[in-house]
């Protein structure tokens, strides 16, 4: 079994507009995404076998496909098939890093998923979940993520600036 902690589920998830349009099955699926036995201390990247999920929900697998074609539609997820790997974007949103210690496990984990672009591109949204004004979160940070975006420099030059971005995107009213 994996640990798990520190992994929030906000109350009115099910209040949602994109939510509420779901069918009852695939409800849950989402609500096995968010809670399940799939996840892991990463927030918002899960790598589970589409079986195993329908199993935890009691559906079948042509619903679990079906459930996760629509939860990507309306962009709640991304989905990587080749790689089972499924990235929750507003995770890290609700689930913020609360010490240097825990952003080193959040990594631990992330590099044992399988490398593709999905897994890569997540680290441009865990960024906002991590407050890099604080030295020892900046100093794990470009022990960890941040060597990993180094090589991203071109792209995003200041990652500060970038985070703020985003947190300004993600948390504006």
């Amino acid at each position: 079994a994996r640990e798990m902690t520190g992994y929030y589920f906000d109350s009115r998830t099910f209040r949602d507009r994109k939510v509420r349009s779901l069918s009852h099955e695939h409800k849950w699926l989402w609500a096995a995404l968010l809670a399940g036995e799939q996840r892991t201390r990463l927030p918002g990247l899960i790598q589970c076998r589409v079986p195993s999920l329908a199993d935890e929900v009691q559906i079948t697998v042509e619903d679990a496909l079906t459930g996760l074609a629509k939860l990507e539609a309306v962009e709640m997820i991304r989905y990587d098939r080749e790689n089972d790997l499924i990235q929750v974007a507003n995770a890290p949103r609700y689930n913020t890093c609360p010490n240097a210690n825990v952003l080193r496990a959040w990594y631990g984990v992330w590099e044992e998923l399988p490398h593709c672009p999905l897994k890569y591109e997540h680290i441009r949204v865990l960024v906002c979940s991590v407050n890099l004004q604080t030295a020892s979160m900046a100093e794990a940070w470009s022990a960890t993520f941040g060597s990993v975006l180094r090589a991203w420099e071109d792209q995003v030059p200041d990652i500060r600036a970038y985070a703020r971005q985003l947190r300004s995107r993600w948390w504006s009213p």
